[in-house]
């Protein structure tokens, strides 16, 4: 049975919130003894009752906070019998190897997105071994991995729960964003695009919530189309939304694997997203869209909106794991590491 410590930033709404949290539980019920380190969040609700937590300002970008959470988790890990310090993001990662370089205690991270190439990613090399959510990711960090053996490649499980796509069936078509409201993940390229989408024939459904979310409601009223982007902020339903809209959009700037893509794919749904390498990795690559390009966006939206298509649209293309296969493969990443 492994001890392991896993350690992300929050526990708000999030595609690596959302990981750790289908990890914690998963692990859990393989046998092993899990303990989540984090700032807090609604999702921390999430973890089994058999999961221990611990809420210290993992989230901070300063200094003298990782250098107390990280003398502060190495006294939990020794008293604990810890063998695994498992981080999730960058902030975390430096945690986990101050953790590393006090008690000895093994270092995993994962990498969730294509970082920025520069000496925050310097925990990463000095890692006992990374996990890569995607190839698109592994390849982009390649020269900032340890060595190719401590290396894996372990994509994001499907959902548990999969809505078949049905469509909302009304004269209006609902057009729907879901995930964080961050400049990363492109909102701001669909509000732009639909203020120059003629008729009145749509509307966007915005679910998610981020410090995005106050700008991209200014900018869709100054559009003149405040009226038709609806924000539903953080939503717990996400398989519903997914089921009734009649066109997802994926409009990410970059991406290490897009969860919320999964699951609009899995359900049936029709899809545009942008032409990036973690979405071709998982898909059969049709009808992508340049990445930031309004006009390329408000052109394929305008062309479904006269006309939807009937088939030959984006699909998935690879077996995504379980929650409970993922969990598997990470403790067997975990005890290559141990032997």
């Amino acid at each position: 049975m492994s001890r392991v410590m896993l350690v992300v930033p929050e526990f708000s709404e999030g595609g690596v919130e959302r990981h750790v949290l289908n990890l914690a539980n998963g692990l859990c019920g393989l046998g092993c003894w899990v303990t989540v380190v984090s700032a807090g969040g609604a999702l921390a609700s999430g973890l089994s009752g058999a999961v221990r937590r611990i809420e210290l300002p993992v989230h901070k970008k300063n200094l003298l906070s990782i250098v107390s959470c990280a003398r502060r988790l190495s006294e939990e890990a020794v008293g604990g019998g810890i063998q695994i310090v498992h981080a999730h993001s960058r902030v975390p990662a430096w945690i986990g190897w101050l953790v590393r370089r006090f008690t000895g205690i093994k270092l995993v991270c994962t990498a969730h997105s294509r970082y920025s190439l520069n000496w925050g990613l310097w925990p990463l090399r000095r890692a006992d071994g990374v996990i890569c959510v995607s190839r698109a990711v592994r390849d982009h960090l390649y020269d900032w991995l340890p060595g190719r053996n401590a290396v894996d490649v372990i994509h994001n499980p499907a959902p548990d729960r999969v809505i078949p796509w049905v469509g909302s069936g009304g004269r209006v078509k609902r057009l729907l964003y879901l995930g964080r409201l961050t400049p990363k993940k492109g909102p701001m390229v669909l509000i732009e695009a639909l203020g120059s989408v003629g008729g009145d024939g749509w509307i966007l459904d915005v679910v998610g919530d981020g410090p995005y979310s106050p700008e991209l409601q200014g900018r869709s009223r100054a559009l003149g189309i405040g009226d038709r982007v609806i924000f539903h902020g953080h939503r717990d339903d996400a398989a519903e939304w997914i089921s009734r809209c009649d066109l997802f959009l994926f409009p990410s700037l970059d991406e290490g694997m897009g969860l919320s893509l999964s699951e609009a794919l899995l359900a049936g749904a029709p899809v545009l997203a942008s032409n990036l390498a973690a979405v071709r990795e998982i898909t059969n690559c049709r009808g992508l869209i340049a990445p930031g390009e309004k006009s390329a966006w408000a052109s394929r939206i305008e062309d479904f909106l006269w006309q939807p298509p009937e088939d030959g649209g984006l699909e998935i293309t690879v077996k995504l794991p379980s929650g409970r296969e993922m969990a598997e493969m990470v403790l067997n990443f975990y005890n290559g590491l141990l032997s």
